[in-house]
C-alpha cells in the first residue's frame, strides 16, 4: 500500500462525493486505500458510499467524535506507508 487517504465526514455528503469522485478519477496508481470515517451524519452519506464507493473503507460512528478522534480511528486501520488527512 503506497497511499492512504482518510476523510472525516459530518453531514457534508455533497463535498464528500466531489472529493471521492476526484480521487477515483485522478489517482494514477491502483495501490491505495481510502478510509471514510462518518461522524454520525444524518444525511444520506451511507447510501452514497454503498452505491458509488463500495470499494472504499467506510466506518460510521454512532456519535460525532470530531476531527482528531476520527483521524486516529482511520490511522489505526490504515495500511499505507503515507497518509493524507482532510
Amino acid at each position: 500500500m503506497i497511499f492512504g487517504r482518510h476523510n472525516d465526514n459530518y453531514n457534508r455528503m455533497d463535498l464528500l462525493d466531489k472529493c471521492l469522485k476526484s480521487i477515483k478519477r485522478y489517482l494514477q496508481t491502483p495501490d491505495y486505500e481510502v478510509i471514510i470515517i462518518d461522524n454520525a451524519s444524518t444525511d444520506k452519506t451511507e447510501l452514497l458510499i454503498e452505491s458509488k464507493y463500495s470499494n472504499f473503507i467506510y466506518i460510521k460512528n454512532q456519535e460525532n467524535c470530531f476531527f482528531a478522534k476520527a483521524n486516529n480511528q482511520g490511522n489505526l486501520i490504515a495500511k499505507g506507508k503515507s497518509l493524507f488527512f482532510c
